[in-house]
């Protein structure tokens, strides 16, 4: 399934979004290969979002382990990601993964289950596997591929 929306660290690509989307729009980015890709792209929009009213949600398959949770928050505050709530990959998949999803999509279900619980709008990722998953079970969601890997 392909993504609604490639973006790159161009600020142009994310130009609108808001009337799109909704204003206050309701964001989710993944971390790595996305906001560790370009984290002065990502901070600067999730300042603007947060800055009208939004909300950003950091929805990474790090793991919720203590010592990754701190390493992960402080990582966050030196790039200046300002963020509504971080959501780390649980140790255990969530139950609601629908049977016919193999081990490696149930792993990654919680992704879905956080763009439906918090009601995400828009949600930037650079795993094809993560935005099928989303495209799939999360309807309404514009899924973005995030194409741009420049630290």
């Amino acid at each position: 399934m392909k993504p609604d929306r490639r973006v790159t660290p161009n600020p142009g690509d994310v130009a609108g979004v808001d009337s799109k989307y909704g204003n206050p729009l309701r964001l989710g980015l993944d971390i790595d290969g996305t906001i560790s890709s370009a984290p002065a792209f990502f901070s600067a929009w999730a300042s603007r979002v947060l800055s009208r009213g939004g909300e950003v949600w950091i929805v990474s398959a790090r793991s919720d382990e203590a010592i990754i949770w701190n390493f992960t928050k402080e990582e966050l505050r030196c790039w200046g990601m300002d963020h509504t709530g971080l959501i780390l990959q649980p140790a255990v998949a969530p139950a609601s993964a629908p049977e016919e999803l193999d081990w490696f999509q149930k792993s990654i279900w919680f992704k879905v289950l956080v763009c439906r619980q918090k009601n995400i709008q828009v949600f930037v990722d650079d795993s094809p596997a993560v935005i099928e998953l989303v495209r799939r079970y999360a309807r309404g969601v514009a899924v973005w591929e995030f194409a741009g890997h420049h630290a």
